[in-house]
Protein backbone atom coordinates (compact mmCIF):
# COMPACT_ATOMS: atom_id res chain seq x y z
CA UNK A 1 0.00 0.00 0.00
CA UNK A 2 1.27 3.16 -0.99
CA UNK A 3 1.75 5.62 2.27
CA UNK A 4 1.94 9.44 1.93
CA UNK A 5 0.95 12.08 4.54
CA UNK A 6 -1.25 14.89 3.97
CA UNK A 7 -3.20 17.02 6.45
CA UNK A 8 -5.45 19.63 6.55
CA UNK A 9 -3.64 22.99 7.20
CA UNK A 10 -6.36 24.83 8.81
CA UNK A 11 -9.36 24.31 10.31
CA UNK A 12 -12.37 26.72 11.01
CA UNK A 13 -15.25 25.65 13.49
CA UNK A 14 -18.75 26.97 13.29
CA UNK A 15 -22.08 26.51 14.10
CA UNK A 16 -24.84 25.42 11.88
CA UNK A 17 -28.60 25.01 12.15
CA UNK A 18 -31.01 22.55 10.00
CA UNK A 19 -33.93 24.13 9.32
CA UNK A 20 -36.66 22.02 7.86
CA UNK A 21 -40.17 23.33 7.76
CA UNK A 22 -42.72 21.29 6.53
CA UNK A 23 -45.78 23.56 5.92
CA UNK A 24 -43.75 25.23 2.81
CA UNK A 25 -43.84 23.41 -0.67
CA UNK A 26 -40.11 23.86 -0.83
CA UNK A 27 -37.25 23.42 2.07
CA UNK A 28 -33.76 24.10 2.53
CA UNK A 29 -31.54 23.06 5.50
CA UNK A 30 -27.75 23.19 6.31
CA UNK A 31 -26.43 19.38 7.26
CA UNK A 32 -24.70 18.95 10.40
CA UNK A 33 -20.71 18.63 9.41
CA UNK A 34 -17.94 17.04 10.85
CA UNK A 35 -13.99 16.49 9.70
CA UNK A 36 -13.30 12.79 9.84
CA UNK A 37 -9.99 10.93 9.58
CA UNK A 38 -10.30 7.84 7.01
CA UNK A 39 -9.95 5.52 10.05
CA UNK A 40 -12.39 6.87 11.53
CA UNK A 41 -14.87 6.42 8.68
CA UNK A 42 -14.02 2.92 8.33
CA UNK A 43 -14.24 2.53 12.48
CA UNK A 44 -17.68 3.79 12.43
CA UNK A 45 -19.35 2.17 9.11
CA UNK A 46 -21.02 -0.80 9.51
CA UNK A 47 -21.49 -1.95 5.38
CA UNK A 48 -18.33 -0.61 3.30
CA UNK A 49 -18.86 -1.76 -0.38
CA UNK A 50 -18.88 -1.01 -3.87
CA UNK A 51 -21.73 -1.33 -6.12
CA UNK A 52 -24.06 0.38 -9.20
CA UNK A 53 -26.71 2.70 -8.87
CA UNK A 54 -29.86 0.99 -10.19
CA UNK A 55 -32.43 3.66 -9.07
CA UNK A 56 -33.52 6.58 -7.19
CA UNK A 57 -36.65 7.41 -5.85
CA UNK A 58 -38.00 9.87 -3.44
CA UNK A 59 -41.00 9.54 -0.85
CA UNK A 60 -42.56 11.47 2.52
CA UNK A 61 -41.18 10.31 5.42
CA UNK A 62 -43.15 9.40 8.92
CA UNK A 63 -45.99 12.30 8.64
CA UNK A 64 -45.00 13.84 5.68
CA UNK A 65 -42.61 16.09 6.96
CA UNK A 66 -39.80 15.26 5.34
CA UNK A 67 -39.31 13.90 1.12
CA UNK A 68 -36.65 11.30 1.31
CA UNK A 69 -34.88 9.98 -1.77
CA UNK A 70 -34.12 5.85 -1.60
CA UNK A 71 -31.05 5.04 -3.65
CA UNK A 72 -30.55 1.18 -4.51
CA UNK A 73 -27.37 0.13 -5.03
CA UNK A 74 -26.44 -3.41 -6.76
CA UNK A 75 -24.01 -4.35 -4.19
CA UNK A 76 -20.43 -6.04 -6.29
CA UNK A 77 -17.96 -6.38 -3.35
CA UNK A 78 -18.77 -6.42 0.38
CA UNK A 79 -15.49 -4.95 1.99
CA UNK A 80 -16.73 -4.45 5.15
CA UNK A 81 -19.83 -6.16 6.55
CA UNK A 82 -20.24 -5.94 10.63
CA UNK A 83 -22.43 -8.74 12.11
CA UNK A 84 -24.77 -6.40 14.67
CA UNK A 85 -25.73 -4.43 11.27
CA UNK A 86 -28.61 -5.49 9.13
CA UNK A 87 -28.27 -8.05 6.42
CA UNK A 88 -27.99 -7.33 2.66
CA UNK A 89 -30.87 -8.38 0.77
CA UNK A 90 -30.61 -10.56 -2.30
CA UNK A 91 -27.49 -8.56 -3.27
CA UNK A 92 -29.25 -5.26 -3.34
CA UNK A 93 -28.20 -1.87 -0.16
CA UNK A 94 -30.81 0.57 -0.37
CA UNK A 95 -29.91 3.75 1.49
CA UNK A 96 -32.23 6.90 2.53
CA UNK A 97 -30.92 10.44 2.14
CA UNK A 98 -33.22 13.73 3.09
CA UNK A 99 -34.14 15.82 0.36
CA UNK A 100 -35.79 14.82 -3.10
CA UNK A 101 -38.52 16.08 -5.17
CA UNK A 102 -42.15 15.04 -5.16
CA UNK A 103 -44.47 17.16 -7.64
CA UNK A 104 -44.16 20.61 -6.67
CA UNK A 105 -42.01 20.00 -3.57
CA UNK A 106 -38.65 19.71 -2.68
CA UNK A 107 -36.06 19.67 -0.06
CA UNK A 108 -32.66 20.28 -0.48
CA UNK A 109 -30.20 19.49 2.62
CA UNK A 110 -26.68 20.36 1.92
CA UNK A 111 -23.81 18.16 2.14
CA UNK A 112 -26.13 15.56 1.80
CA UNK A 113 -24.09 12.95 -0.72
CA UNK A 114 -25.97 12.42 -4.13
CA UNK A 115 -25.52 9.66 -6.69
CA UNK A 116 -26.04 9.33 -10.37
CA UNK A 117 -27.53 6.08 -12.23
CA UNK A 118 -25.90 4.05 -13.56
CA UNK A 119 -22.51 4.93 -11.65
CA UNK A 120 -20.11 2.64 -9.71
CA UNK A 121 -19.37 3.90 -6.39
CA UNK A 122 -17.34 3.25 -2.66
CA UNK A 123 -19.39 3.74 0.08
CA UNK A 124 -19.61 3.61 3.68
CA UNK A 125 -22.35 3.50 5.29
CA UNK A 126 -24.69 3.21 8.99
CA UNK A 127 -26.95 0.06 8.03
CA UNK A 128 -28.43 0.20 11.48
CA UNK A 129 -32.18 0.58 10.58
CA UNK A 130 -32.31 3.92 11.91
CA UNK A 131 -33.42 7.23 9.57
CA UNK A 132 -30.45 10.06 9.10
CA UNK A 133 -30.19 12.42 7.28
CA UNK A 134 -27.55 10.72 5.62
CA UNK A 135 -26.41 6.85 6.22
CA UNK A 136 -23.00 7.66 4.64
CA UNK A 137 -19.94 8.21 7.27
CA UNK A 138 -19.05 11.95 6.54
CA UNK A 139 -20.43 12.76 3.86
CA UNK A 140 -18.54 12.95 0.80
CA UNK A 141 -16.04 11.55 2.92
CA UNK A 142 -17.55 8.43 2.82
CA UNK A 143 -18.28 8.32 -0.66
CA UNK A 144 -16.43 7.59 -3.51
CA UNK A 145 -17.04 7.57 -7.08
CA UNK A 146 -15.00 4.54 -8.43
CA UNK A 147 -13.37 4.82 -12.39
CA UNK A 148 -11.72 2.11 -14.90
CA UNK A 149 -9.21 2.77 -16.77
CA UNK A 150 -9.75 3.12 -19.86
CA UNK A 151 -7.52 0.62 -21.34
CA UNK A 152 -7.21 -1.51 -18.40
CA UNK A 153 -10.43 -1.94 -17.00
CA UNK A 154 -9.01 -1.12 -13.60
CA UNK A 155 -11.09 0.08 -11.09
CA UNK A 156 -9.43 3.20 -9.04
CA UNK A 157 -11.89 5.41 -6.25
CA UNK A 158 -11.56 9.06 -6.62
CA UNK A 159 -12.71 11.28 -3.33
CA UNK A 160 -14.64 14.72 -3.90
CA UNK A 161 -13.95 16.38 -6.47
CA UNK A 162 -12.12 13.36 -8.39
CA UNK A 163 -9.17 13.64 -6.69
CA UNK A 164 -7.00 10.24 -7.04
CA UNK A 165 -6.10 9.03 -3.81
CA UNK A 166 -2.15 8.50 -3.70
CA UNK A 167 -1.93 6.72 -0.07
CA UNK A 168 -2.79 6.01 3.47
CA UNK A 169 -1.06 7.68 6.16
CA UNK A 170 -0.86 7.76 10.02
CA UNK A 171 -5.35 6.58 9.22
CA UNK A 172 -5.40 10.17 7.03
CA UNK A 173 -5.65 9.72 3.09
CA UNK A 174 -3.32 11.33 0.72
CA UNK A 175 -4.40 12.89 -2.67
CA UNK A 176 -3.34 13.17 -5.74
CA UNK A 177 -4.61 15.42 -8.58
CA UNK A 178 -8.48 15.90 -10.05
CA UNK A 179 -8.77 13.57 -12.73
CA UNK A 180 -10.51 13.47 -15.92
CA UNK A 181 -9.81 9.94 -16.52
CA UNK A 182 -7.36 7.21 -16.01
CA UNK A 183 -5.71 5.35 -19.00
CA UNK A 184 -2.86 2.49 -18.30
CA UNK A 185 -2.44 3.99 -15.05
CA UNK A 186 -1.36 7.21 -16.00
CA UNK A 187 -3.93 9.99 -14.80
CA UNK A 188 -4.77 13.13 -16.93
CA UNK A 189 -5.55 16.01 -14.89
CA UNK A 190 -8.97 17.56 -15.00
CA UNK A 191 -9.33 21.20 -16.58
CA UNK A 192 -10.43 22.84 -13.56
CA UNK A 193 -9.27 22.39 -10.21
CA UNK A 194 -11.45 21.62 -7.29
CA UNK A 195 -12.37 24.56 -4.83
CA UNK A 196 -10.14 24.72 -1.57
CA UNK A 197 -12.19 24.43 0.96
CA UNK A 198 -14.70 21.54 1.46
CA UNK A 199 -17.34 20.37 4.32
CA UNK A 200 -18.06 17.11 5.15
CA UNK A 201 -21.34 15.95 7.41
CA UNK A 202 -21.23 13.53 10.67
CA UNK A 203 -24.37 11.26 10.39
CA UNK A 204 -27.35 12.23 12.56
CA UNK A 205 -30.89 10.78 13.24
CA UNK A 206 -33.51 12.70 10.95
CA UNK A 207 -37.16 11.95 12.78
CA UNK A 208 -37.66 15.22 14.24
CA UNK A 209 -34.53 16.76 13.28
CA UNK A 210 -34.10 17.43 17.21
CA UNK A 211 -30.97 18.86 18.53
CA UNK A 212 -30.25 19.97 14.99
CA UNK A 213 -27.24 22.76 15.33
CA UNK A 214 -24.21 21.34 15.08
CA UNK A 215 -20.10 22.07 15.08
CA UNK A 216 -19.18 22.70 11.43
CA UNK A 217 -15.45 22.03 9.96
CA UNK A 218 -14.05 23.37 7.01
CA UNK A 219 -10.91 22.66 5.84
CA UNK A 220 -8.37 23.32 3.71
CA UNK A 221 -7.45 20.79 1.41
CA UNK A 222 -4.40 19.61 1.78
CA UNK A 223 -1.18 20.09 -1.25
CA UNK A 224 -1.85 17.15 -3.98
CA UNK A 225 0.55 14.44 -4.37
CA UNK A 226 2.53 13.22 -7.25
CA UNK A 227 2.36 9.58 -6.36
CA UNK A 228 0.62 6.61 -8.63
CA UNK A 229 -3.19 6.36 -7.91
CA UNK A 230 -4.23 3.57 -5.46
CA UNK A 231 -7.02 0.92 -7.03
CA UNK A 232 -9.75 -0.03 -5.45
CA UNK A 233 -8.39 -3.35 -4.68
CA UNK A 234 -5.21 -2.15 -2.57
CA UNK A 235 -7.39 0.73 -1.13
CA UNK A 236 -9.56 -2.29 -0.11
CA UNK A 237 -7.18 -4.20 1.88
CA UNK A 238 -5.85 -0.80 3.77
CA UNK A 239 -10.01 -0.76 4.58
CA UNK A 240 -9.89 -4.51 6.26
CA UNK A 241 -6.79 -3.70 7.63
CA UNK A 242 -8.18 -1.19 9.30
CA UNK A 243 -10.74 -2.21 10.53
CA UNK A 244 -9.87 -5.53 11.99
CA UNK A 245 -7.21 -3.60 14.33
CA UNK A 246 -9.91 -1.75 15.32
CA UNK A 247 -12.00 -4.26 16.26
CA UNK A 248 -9.74 -6.00 18.07
CA UNK A 249 -8.84 -9.34 14.79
Amino acid sequence: MKSNSTRPSETVIMVVSLVLCATLASTSGVAMVREMSFEEVVRDADLVFSGIVLHQTCRFGAGERMIFTDVTFAVEQVIIHRQDSQTIDQGTVVLSFAGGTIGEQWALVTDVPRFVDGERYLVFTKLDGVQYASPVIGSFQGQFHIAADEKTGVLYPLAAGRRTITGVSEGRLAFGMPTESIYDGKVLPAANVVPDRHFAVAPRAAGEFAGSGAYATVAIDPAPTAHEPVTLAELSREIRRIAAAADGR
